[in-house]
């Protein structure tokens, strides 16, 4: 998708994990909690009082949320970066890993870091997106081999 697509993608996404984080059930709302407290986004406090204090959940705490995992320190910096491959018309955008690990129609190659799998990815070819501190690599066409 475009970075303009991507943007009005994230904004979505952010606003389906706010109502899921403060109006979903326990079973839904209780991994995006944690995933707030994992990325320090929310580190003032523990689960349990987050569940308690949900309805405070701001898009801004989903926004950093998705930007962290996205292996950028902030949102601004994301969507700065966004918004200059827009500028420059550059690249695809790929947002597949803001979305649930059971629609992955096929295996991922997972790394402990960004650099192992970019040597990977010289080797092999493909595209890393950090995930937080780990990485993974995305075939460029993953169904032909």
């Amino acid at each position: 998708m475009s970075p303009s697509e991507a943007l009005t993608e994230l904004s979505k996404q952010a606003k389906r994990l706010q109502r899921t984080a403060q109006y979903g059930r326990k079973a839904d709302a209780i991994p995006i909690l944690r995933r707030l407290i994992r990325t320090q986004v929310i580190s003032h406090l523990t689960l349990p009082a987050l569940y308690r204090q949900r309805e405070q959940v701001q898009r801004k705490h989903l926004y950093r949320l998705l930007a962290k995992e996205a292996g950028f320190d902030t949102w601004e910096a994301w969507r700065a970066d966004l918004k200059s491959r827009m500028e420059s018309g550059s690249e695809e955008v790929n947002l597949g890993l803001l979305y649930s690990p059971m629609k992955s129609s096929y295996p991922n190659l997972w790394f402990s870091s960004v650099e192992e799998a970019r040597c990977y990815t010289a080797e092999h070819g493909g595209q890393v997106y950090a995930y937080g501190e780990q990485a993974v690599v995305l075939a460029l066409n993953p169904f032909r081999q």
